[in-house]
């Protein structure tokens, strides 16, 4: 009988605490690629970023990072280009974009994030492994609440 009991409780246990996904779960501290709207491919070829310690001064440059490549995507109509960097951004500082061309300058800094659950369980009810996910920024100033970073001209 006490076996049977202790079998039972395994089972309930596993089912109401067992997960039901298991996936890697990663926090985003940082990307890889960036979205160009509006722009043409020379001007965004030329280009390169700057980081800078996260303090919105931008006074103390740490890398400057290069495009890499581009993937060509059609969004409801509207190309655009999506870019690859040599190496990763860290969402942890700010960043000035140099469109070479055009001599323009955008600003990117405040990435705030929000923690999202990567694991279901219990059918879905409650989420376990919490992550960081991007959920929004500013460029030029102005904050936009955005998943991915997005440069539109």
């Amino acid at each position: 009988m006490k076996m049977y009991r202790f079998l039972l409780f395994i089972i309930i246990s596993f089912s109401l605490f067992g997960c039901c996904t298991l996936k890697e779960c990663e926090s985003v501290t940082h990307i890889y690629f960036m979205l160009f709207q509006g722009f043409s491919r020379a001007e965004i070829d030329s280009s390169y970023i700057i980081g800078y310690e996260r303090n919105g001064l931008y006074n103390t440059p740490k890398d400057t990072i290069y495009f890499q490549g581009i993937i060509t995507e059609s969004q409801s109509g509207v190309q655009v280009e999506l870019y690859r960097f040599q190496s990763s951004l860290s969402l942890l500082n700010d960043y000035k974009v140099f469109i070479k061309d055009s001599s323009q300058v955008y600003t990117i800094s405040d990435f705030e994030f929000e923690e999202k659950y990567c694991n279901k369980c219990f059918f879905g009810l409650y989420g376990v492994d919490p992550r960081k996910v991007l959920s929004g920024y500013k460029i030029n100033n102005q904050f936009v609440k955005k998943y991915s970073v997005e440069i539109i001209k």
